[in-house]
């Protein structure tokens, strides 16, 4: 169990974790190559899915090496207390349709709690924006 939960009735936040946040591209980037290598994420992602306006969706759950130095553009997670790799995720991306828009979406564990029953996990996935190719 989580410190300030049980399954006692006790007052406890309804989120243990801030959701993961897309690094690398930036959300709202264009001009991103279309061979990008790895999309990287912060907070222990479990997945990545790329999303085009028509097509199939690519999905990964395949971690690869987080390159160095991060690509730029790239965001710094507000989640991250000192900028640094640590907390990042890369997952392995194929080639990338040239001029598409794709969202990203992101998928994780989420633990919550609840005063009357206590903490819980759950599968989860959240909206991390988009990025164009070139």
């Amino acid at each position: 169990m989580f410190a300030g939960c049980s399954a006692q009735n006790y007052a406890c936040p309804a989120s243990i974790v801030a959701p993961p946040q897309l690094v690398y591209p930036v959300a709202g980037a264009r001009n991103v190559p279309d061979g990008l290598a790895s999309v990287i994420v912060s907070n222990g992602a479990t997945s990545v899915s790329l999303v085009p306006p028509s097509g199939a969706t690519l999905h990964s759950s395949t971690l690869t090496m987080v390159p160095t130095p991060l690509p730029t553009p790239n965001a710094e997670p507000s989640s991250l207390t000192t900028p640094s790799l640590l907390g990042l995720s890369a997952f392995a991306i194929g080639s990338l349709t040239p001029t598409t828009t794709y969202s990203v979406m992101i998928g994780y564990t989420e633990s919550t709690c609840n005063d009357s029953t206590g903490s819980s996990q759950h599968a989860a996935e959240i909206d991390a924006g988009t990025f164009t190719t070139q």
